[in-house]
């Protein structure tokens, strides 16, 4: 940024001419107008009349550019983490599910019932509990 004075209540900036390398000074307005459009749109004369403009992003606006694209990252894996609930939810219900079957000796492939299999289960597997129906 370059120095301000104020002359006679006009503030002007101490700039330097990138072609001749001479020290002068500018209205701050326009100072800050070319620092504001770095798209070339302001462009400033030296007293040796070479032209130039201020080019580029200032440190604020790669600032700016890297919190929006952390802010873009944060959304995404917000949004990944809750599509990753929603299918954890949902292989949790269907183990469930597949569990009470299985328990409730129903056939996977015609859905019948076998009363042998609970005999089986009840008198072999003590430790395995028949789960209820969950709403």
């Amino acid at each position: 940024m370059a120095d301000c004075f104020t002359i006679h209540g006009v503030s002007y900036a101490f700039v330097n001419c990138y072609s001749c390398g001479v020290n002068y000074l500018i209205p701050e307005i326009l100072n800050r107008r070319a620092l504001q459009k770095r798209d070339g749109s302001v462009l400033v004369y030296c007293p040796n009349g070479h032209q130039w403009q201020y080019i580029g992003e200032t440190e604020a606006d790669k600032l700016r550019r890297e919190r929006d694209i952390l802010k873009q990252d944060q959304a995404r894996l917000e949004d990944e983490i809750a599509t990753q609930r929603r299918l954890k939810e949902k292989a949790e219900k269907e183990t469930r599910r597949i569990k009470r079957r299985a328990v409730s000796a129903v056939c996977p492939c015609c859905n019948r019932s076998f009363a042998n299999v609970e005999r089986h289960i009840r008198m072999k597997h003590p430790d395995v509990v028949p789960l209820r129906k969950q709403s």
